[in-house]
């Protein structure tokens, strides 16, 4: 389901679920130092960017199933309206589409620019 396309109440519903998951997270000064690097650098090569990208994405993956895997987990099943126990039944492919279709949302992506070159792994021009 697209973001844009959740009624208000479901929204506020999942954002009462994972308000309190969400902010240790937020907080963590390791994914804050690891998901700085995210920017891109202008001229930067599109293989050095999806490389340095990746490393990023990777070292969050790391901290979000590590330090954060419970918190994680039931930031997921919210979203995708399921308990943690349905949630760890889907295949990482289900999980990976899911969220990709959440994000590549035309009316999400013109509201929020920048979102658009993380999802299409893309460096932009700012």
């Amino acid at each position: 389901m697209k973001l844009t396309d959740m009624s208000y109440d479901h929204m506020v519903n999942i954002l009462a679920a994972i308000a309190v998951e969400i902010e240790p997270i937020l907080d963590d000064d390791k994914i804050l130092s690891i998901s700085a690097n995210i920017k891109p650098v202008k001229n930067e090569p599109r293989i050095d960017y999806g490389r340095r990208t990746a490393k990023v994405m990777l070292g969050v993956a790391q901290l979000l199933t590590g330090d954060h895997k419970q918190a994680f987990s039931r930031i997921l099943a919210a979203f995708f309206q399921c308990t943690e126990e349905e949630l760890g039944k889907k295949s990482i492919k289900e999980i990976m589409a899911q969220i990709k279709d959440s994000l590549n949302d035309e009316a999400l992506l013109d509201f929020f620019p920048q979102l658009g070159s993380f999802v299409q792994n893309e460096p932009s021009d700012t």
